[in-house]
């Protein structure tokens, strides 16, 4: 069996797909290497991706510390571009 990538999203395709989205997965790292995931919800601002914490939460801490960090961006449903 094999898979095929699915094709790229143009800029437009992009811009539409976070305009829609507001959840997303936050992963962050821990100061012992373990991993923290936390939901966050987002507003997609002229190409940025804009949420609020508090300074005092893990997930600020974390960045702070260490701004490698990934992203997960959340749809409901199937896929629009196959």
């Amino acid at each position: 069996m094999t898979y095929t990538q699915s094709p790229h999203l143009t800029a437009e395709e992009i811009e539409e797909f976070m305009r829609k989205s507001q959840v997303a997965r936050l992963c962050s790292h821990n100061g012992g290497g373990t991993i923290h995931a936390a939901l966050v919800f987002f507003r997609y601002d002229e190409g940025r991706i804009v949420f609020g914490t508090s300074e005092k939460s893990r997930k600020a801490r974390n960045i702070i510390r260490d701004a490698n960090l990934t992203l997960l961006i959340d749809v409901e449903g199937p896929p629009e571009k196959v």
